[in-house]
């Protein structure tokens, strides 16, 4: 499948993604997994707004591109947006990016907090008429109160964990773990 789509241009495979996502088809894993491979190495070539657009539609997939497409998609805003300060976002797409970056768990990355910082700082009255980007919107901005509390949403979780395993509930994870992963 991927040598069949290594033809196509990335721009017009990432328009396939979008409009997937426009006309709410859920595209097969398998098709999804081409895309993705075919997209990488190729991702320079698509203009920033493209590639923020491709992050939200890739998350509204739920579908998880691989590290290397990743890196390569954050590379290409950082490096035009933050590093060099070639172009400017609008509010659309510093939406779409960080929404899509919260969907593919990407909270760490310096990119996520940098753009939801900006959306966040950024006047929501300019999508009263785009209800799904006031969404995505109020989600990051609950998001990211939660994330900056104290030790993040692990802190206010472990709690109600150790009350479960201490009235002998089930542990389904090993304490181990949760323990690593809290940091």
């Amino acid at each position: 499948q991927t040598q069949g789509l290594s033809h196509h241009s990335p721009g017009l495979l990432a328009m396939f993604l979008m409009a997937c996502v426009s006309l709410r088809y859920q595209p097969p894993h398998q098709l999804l997994t081409a895309v993705c491979c075919a997209l990488e190495g190729n991702v320079t070539r698509l203009s920033t707004q493209t590639v923020c657009e491709l992050l939200s539609s890739l998350a509204a997939l739920q579908h998880d591109p691989g590290e290397v497409l990743l890196d390569e998609l954050v590379g290409v805003v950082e490096g035009r947006v933050m590093l060099r300060r070639q172009e400017l976002l609008t509010l659309e797409s510093l939406v779409k990016l960080a929404w899509g970056l919260a969907c593919l768990k990407q909270y760490k990355r310096p990119l996520f907090k940098r753009a939801v910082r900006r959306a966040l700082g950024s006047s929501a009255g300019a999508l009263n008429e785009r209800p799904q980007l006031l969404r995505q919107l109020l989600e990051l901005k609950m998001l990211f109160q939660v994330e900056r509390r104290a030790g993040g949403y692990w802190h206010m979780l472990r709690p109600c964990w150790e009350r479960r395993v201490a009235a002998g509930g089930a542990d389904r994870v090993p304490e181990a773990v949760l323990l690593q992963s809290a940091g």
